[in-house]
């Protein structure tokens, strides 16, 4: 309980995000949510950022061919040409029904979280915005990747990972305790991070044989393997 602590009267200044301490002398500490100052980048394996001014959205997710990208935008999904070709493409108005956008192998499709409270769901649609959406699996998934021939979903669902193909059964890979699953190259190991003792540690682990290691000592979230 903290008291004599109040709303700012700048509407910006006020957000939900909880990232905050309190000192033994009861000195409060906090990061305020940067709302629209974020900035979409595109960083080369050498370290060079590109900003994408043009491009104001959150929760981004790059086409295969890295020629497309969907992100948040007032308050729905749409698809931005990252080669400036092409004008924005909306694809759903309804953000808060979608979550975790997942594109196809070739690009043609957009995967989704469906939250919607009356069919939780994984949905497909297409990345040019026409046409209706299509029901995958009828399960709160979340996906995280495909095989390499672009036949096999992977999504993580009740603490664990699992792998989908068309017209079979889901099968259980491993156990993940994780908000955020990748996946290797050669689809053999899954790196994540996971809260243990307050602290956000990344592990891999083998899909094989089940073998998990540590990364590193120091903290980490979202881990990505190199291509």
């Amino acid at each position: 309980l903290l008291r004599d602590i109040r709303r700012s009267p700048e509407p910006a200044v006020n957000t939900g995000n909880a990232f905050a301490a309190i000192s033994k002398s009861g000195n409060l500490a906090y990061i305020s949510d940067p709302g629209d100052s974020l900035i979409n980048m595109s960083v080369d394996l050498a370290g060079r950022a590109t900003p994408l001014p043009e491009i104001r959205s959150g929760i981004a997710g790059v086409s295969p061919d890295g020629s497309q990208m969907v992100g948040i935008h007032d308050g729905g999904w749409w698809v931005y040409s990252l080669t400036g070709r092409a004008a924005p493409t909306p694809i759903t108005s309804a953000q808060a029904a979608y979550a975790n956008p997942l594109w196809t192998s070739d690009g043609t499709r957009i995967i989704f979280r469906s939250r919607r409270a009356s069919r939780p769901a994984i949905v497909s649609r297409r990345a040019d915005g026409t046409g209706s959406e299509e029901l995958l699996l009828p399960r709160d998934g979340c996906p995280v990747g495909w095989s390499r021939d672009g036949q096999t979903l992977f999504y993580l669902f009740e603490k664990q990972l699992w792998s989908w193909r068309r017209g079979g059964e889901s099968r259980s890979l491993a156990s993940i305790d994780a908000p955020y699953a990748s996946l290797s190259p050669d689809r053999q190991w899954v790196a994540f991070h996971t809260f243990e003792r307050g602290r956000s540690v990344v592990y891999i682990q083998s899909l094989s044989s089940g073998a998990r290691f540590r990364v590193a000592e120091a903290d980490g979230h979202a881990p990505l393997w190199a291509p």
